[in-house]
């Protein structure tokens, strides 16, 4: 189905499985989400709530003006910068989870892009304003790709909302052609589980992060794994209140620089984000 005829169908009421969810920090004001209730623990949330709330985030939060996350704009840097180093112009490329379709237009540049994601509204305005790109919304575990059809496949902060982890990643080896790479950056388990400025779980919410082991052991099973790195040191609880410490890092400054501190830390995995590269089997 085309991403037009997918939106129409929308249009009309059919239902969208659940597959992307909110991961919110405190610096973020709650009381500004219209159907997030005062006890979240308690209330079921539908897929009709989950599809209205990514419209809503996304046409607040990544439409206009909007200012990247510090970890969002390393992904996306990385991303570009990786397509981009393939030197090619006719690439087919796959975003899955792509919001507001901000990450879709850059990559524009470098082929053919399609983006998927459950905000139906919000992709029909990207469609709009972009008709060079598709845009087909839904949940990506039930949408029909063909088989072998793209160069890459990219995802940012989609792989921790997703409930079988297993089958999405399958399921990315599937649609990639032979010799085809997948780009994903995920949020890191053991920094995130020590950083204070993560909210409790929003009802309904699946937030399965991973540690980078488990990202390694998960993506071997379909790929040749050719970089796994991190990004963006933070965290203030455990071993990270030390790591991060301002008063350490201060004296570890007379030494290194803090490019260098940071950069020490990215490559022991302490970063806000996991960044894999990997590469489908040439058959």
């Amino acid at each position: 189905m085309s991403g037009a005829g997918t939106l129409r169908a929308l249009a009309n009421n059919q239902r969208i499985p659940l597959l992307y969810r909110l991961e919110p920090t405190l610096n973020e004001d709650q009381t500004k989400f219209p159907f997030v209730k005062e006890s979240l623990a308690d209330i079921p949330a539908s897929g009709e709530d989950q599809q209205r709330f990514w419209n809503w985030w996304n046409t607040e939060r990544r439409v206009g003006n909007w200012k990247k996350s510090t970890a969002s704009t390393r992904e996306a840097s990385a991303a570009i910068d990786f397509v981009r180093g393939q030197g090619r112009t006719d690439l087919k490329i796959l975003e899955v989870g792509c919001g507001s379709g901000w990450l879709c237009t850059e990559l524009a540049v470098f082929g053919d892009v399609i983006g998927t994601d459950i905000a139906d509204q919000v992709l029909g305005k990207a469609a709009a304003e972009n008709p060079h790109i598709q845009f087909v919304a839904g949940d990506f575990l039930t949408l029909e790709f063909p088989t072998d059809q793209f160069d890459i496949v990219v995802t940012l902060e989609v792989l921790a909302h997703v409930e079988d982890q297993a089958a999405f990643i399958e399921k990315i080896a599937r649609v990639l052609q032979p010799g085809g790479y997948f780009f994903i950056a995920t949020q890191n388990r053991v920094v995130l589980s020590r950083w204070s400025e993560v909210v409790p779980q929003a009802p309904g919410q699946i937030r399965n992060w991973l540690d980078a082991t488990t990202l390694k052991k998960m993506l071997a099973r379909h790929f040749e794994i050719c970089q796994l790195t991190s990004a963006v040191p933070v965290g203030d609880r455990g071993f990270l209140r030390l790591v991060n410490s301002y008063k350490v890092n201060k004296l570890l400054s007379l030494l290194f620089s803090q490019k260098s501190l940071d950069a020490l830390k990215e490559r022991c995995m302490l970063g806000h984000s996991l960044i894999a590269v990997a590469r489908k089997a040439k058959t």
